[in-house]
């Protein structure tokens, strides 16, 4: 069972950053199948449902660590801030 700890991009209806900084823990797991008569889906792995919060990417490694699982860290992508100039719209 592998981990990734990766930080949670905002939604697009979100102006703030409060829940943007919060570091996300979630197991990937083994493969889904289709019940045939209900055509449900079904997995062999109750894992897959959970995610953990953390205040910070350490928190998080460090739990990781303490439970001896198999890690992937995915670091956000930095922002690139480009002001619009309100004269462009005239260009």
């Amino acid at each position: 069972m592998k981990a990734i700890i990766y930080q949670p991009s905002r939604s697009m209806m979100q102006a703030g950053l409060k829940k943007s900084k919060v570091w996300c823990l979630k197991f990937t797991g083994c493969d889904k199948s289709v019940d045939r008569l209900t055509g449900w889906t079904s997995s062999c792995d109750t894992k897959q449902q959970v995610r953990i919060k953390f205040e910070t990417k350490e928190l998080a490694i460090d739990f990781v660590k303490r439970n001896n699982i198999d890690y992937e860290v995915q670091e956000p992508e930095e922002k690139v801030f480009r002001p619009n100039i309100y004269a462009n719209n005239f260009k």
